[in-house]
């Protein structure tokens, strides 16, 4: 689930969240991670405009030519 608003500033708050978690696989540290988080009623915060983008530490850049 996807979901875009605004703060009390007009400026965007995209938020998202994968229910179902992010692996099928009981002994995977990622099995409830998700669905935890959603049942506390807790989205995470997506970086939306480029200079957020740039700037998460965990950005990996893959290019692709034919």
């Amino acid at each position: 689930m996807q979901v875009i608003s605004w703060d009390k500033d007009g400026n965007l708050d995209p938020r998202g969240m994968l229910t179902y978690s992010q692996s099928q696989e009981p002994e995977s540290p990622h099995y409830a991670d998700l669905t935890h988080l959603y049942s506390e009623g807790k989205w995470i915060r997506f970086p939306f405009s480029e200079a957020e983008i740039q700037a998460d530490p965990e950005l990996v850049r893959l290019e692709l030519s034919e």
